[in-house]
């Protein structure tokens, strides 16, 4: 390899680094708890390039109660690389109504607002944590 394409290459690398770094410094640190389909609309135009990952559960259910550690311990694993949104279904019946959820807790895996992934079910941490690793491939 000769120097000037190691020089290239690492440029590259330098510029791709700086881009994720200043993307992350952007990205909401906790959980964005949306009660309403407007909340969500703007949550979306704030962060229109990122995907979102959205637990849609209820206070009352008892699968959503076993599946709430295991989202909040994803959304600390990869919060510099997605936003992560929860939504109760009682509460914001709109967004429930919009995206079509039928069972809680389901996950939604939204990018400007369309819907690229949805798992319904309570899914053990390592089956999320393999899905997130392929949308971060993306």
């Amino acid at each position: 390899m000769t120097d000037k394409r190691m020089n290239d290459e690492l440029a590259e690398i330098r510029k791709k680094k700086e881009q994720e770094l200043v993307k992350s410094i952007d990205m909401p640190r906790d959980i964005i708890h949306l009660r309403n389909l407007q909340a969500l609309k703007n949550t979306i135009e704030q962060f229109p390039d990122n995907l979102i990952v959205i637990d849609c559960s209820a206070v009352w259910c008892g699968p959503c109660k076993w599946y709430t550690p295991i989202f909040e311990q994803i959304q600390k694993d990869f919060q510099h690389h997605f936003v992560f949104a929860k939504v109760d279904v009682d509460e914001a019946r709109d967004i429930a109504i919009q995206y079509g959820i039928q069972a809680v807790p389901t996950t939604l895996f939204l990018k400007n607002g369309k819907i690229v992934g949805n798992l319904p079910g309570a899914i053990p941490y390592e089956k999320l944590k393999e899905l997130m690793i392929k949308f971060k491939e993306v």
